[in-house]
């Protein structure tokens, strides 16, 4: 159960660090994610600081989830901010354009949903094996939790051009 807790750790952990840097790596990125915060309803006097705390968040997850230790707190925190992001965006009805990973944002708002809620079921089986979960995992079943979760995280924020291909 300990190398699912791990996949589960990276699989979220490198989602979020990718939004993170996406977003930030150029000013298009952030203007774009900046604008795009309006679509929530968030008047053009807020989104620079709601998008500075979402960036703040992100940051946080991705710490918790890499911290030694951070099976529960890095899990728990990451489903709660999966949930806000995915209920924001069903209320608005907008995502057709949500910047999660930096400019090339397109998806819809199906997508958007159906993307969070498989990270929401990662993060819910990644808590419940942390549960039972004992032992201390060995180096090369770390290194493959690790490199699976990673890999899954790359076809994750891929998602938009992969729902694309349809």
């Amino acid at each position: 159960m300990i190398y699912v807790v791990l996949a589960a750790r990276a699989v979220l952990g490198v989602v979020f660090a990718v939004a993170l840097v996406g977003k930030l790596a150029t000013g298009r990125g952030r203007r774009e994610f900046v604008d795009g915060i309006g679509a929530y309803g968030v008047g053009f006097r807020w989104r620079g600081p709601v998008a500075y705390a979402v960036l703040v968040v992100e940051l946080a997850l991705v710490v918790a989830l890499a911290a030694p230790g951070g099976d529960v707190v890095g899990l728990a925190a990451a489903l709660g901010v999966l949930a806000v992001f995915t209920v924001a965006t069903v209320r608005s009805g907008s995502a057709g354009d949500c910047h999660c990973f930096g400019a090339a944002g397109r998806g819809t708002t199906g997508s958007f949903v159906a993307r969070n809620v498989l990270l929401m079921a990662v993060a819910a089986v990644g808590l419940g094996c942390a549960a039972v979960a004992d032992g201390t995992p060995d180096t090369v079943g770390t290194v493959l939790a690790v490199g699976i979760g990673a890999l899954a995280a790359v076809l994750v924020t891929r998602w938009d051009d992969l729902a694309a291909l349809r």
